[in-house]
């Protein structure tokens, strides 16, 4: 049997379970017992090497929701034996959408600046190594910081299964040296190119999250 040691332990969390976390950030908004989270969804990304499509990285996204509380995810990212689990949730202020929905909007800071910025199409931008990151509120406390790549030190490419259907995904990892509760960014892109091949102009859909890294005693599974 299995235990939080175990890789094999988180990986194995489906929707409908429900995970209890007792990290300091769930004390601080949920008192002594910590806060319980029902799993509502599980998106299951294998990072590929883009030489040989071998599955380098795992990244174990779950959607958790509590009754009158936001979405928040709890990701488990697995690299051979060793794996690691992290919290992230969707900065005030932060918008998920489209590329072209985000650019629209003034959230232009994800990406490098397009040869001609009055003409340019949305799915050929490239991820900013040092996005230009907004000022995040964090407990009434607004701060910017420079975040930079981390994880892979580049956008790196994988897929999910939802049912039949193969859904293709872009990770691009950040970190800030500065301290902050929530270090760590993801930018997670789903259905950044079609089925047939061809990649839609108005790029992928974005979410991007804010988050920390939490031990394994600061989290536990309860299945359905």
């Amino acid at each position: 049997m299995s235990t939080r040691l175990d890789a094999s332990y988180w990986t194995s969390v489906k929707a409908g379970d429900y995970i209890s976390l007792t990290d300091y950030q769930s004390f601080e908004e949920g008192g002594a017992g910590g806060l319980d989270y029902n799993v509502k969804d599980v998106r299951r990304i294998g990072i590929l090497d883009q030489d040989t499509e071998r599955v380098i990285a795992e990244y174990h996204v779950h959607d958790l929701e509590r009754e009158g509380k936001g979405r928040i995810y709890f990701v488990v990212v697995k690299v051979e034996a060793e794996f690691e689990l992290r919290v992230y949730y969707v900065p005030q202020g932060f918008l998920t959408g489209t590329r072209d929905e985000l650019i629209d909007h003034g959230h232009t800071w994800f990406f490098l600046p397009p040869a001609d910025p009055e003409d340019f199409i949305s799915s050929d931008l490239e991820y900013a190594p040092y996005p230009d990151v907004p000022p995040i509120d964090e407990n009434g406390k607004i701060s910017r910081r420079e975040y930079s790549f981390a994880g892979f030190g580049h956008a790196v490419y994988g897929t999910y299964r939802r049912g039949k259907e193969e859904v293709p995904v872009i990770l691009t990892e950040y970190l800030t040296a500065e301290e902050a509760m929530n270090p760590l960014l993801l930018i997670i892109e789903e259905q950044w190119i079609r089925p047939d091949g061809s990649v839609p102009e108005e790029g992928g859909l974005i979410t991007p999250l804010l988050g920390c890294v939490v031990q394994p005693e600061s989290a536990e599974v309860y299945p359905a």
